[in-house]
């Protein structure tokens, strides 16, 4: 990734966490939609994806990201499993 890209990654990302703390769902995921697009690696981004779609009741999606977060980066299924229940509560 070029310094440029990563600066662009970090701006989506940042963007993305402020509209969610500021509840606009919307916005937020279309921020961390581009960030993936940027860097689809950091399995930070996919669990704030997940959080953000649970948010707004798209669980299917949610999960999906969620089992990214985890599937991709070499976590066991117990690990994605204990984690998704966090977005329950």
């Amino acid at each position: 990734m070029t310094k440029s890209n990563e600066k662009d990654y970090n701006d989506f990302f940042h963007k993305g966490l402020d509209y969610f703390h500021r509840g606009e769902l919307e916005n937020s995921l279309k921020f961390y939609n581009k960030a993936i697009k940027l860097n689809p690696l950091r399995s930070n981004i996919w669990a704030n994806r997940a959080q953000v779609l649970y948010k707004m009741k798209n669980y299917d999606e949610a999960f999906k990201s969620a089992k990214k977060n985890y599937s991709s980066f070499g976590y066991s299924f117990f690990d994605f499993f204990f984690s998704f229940k966090y977005f329950l509560y």
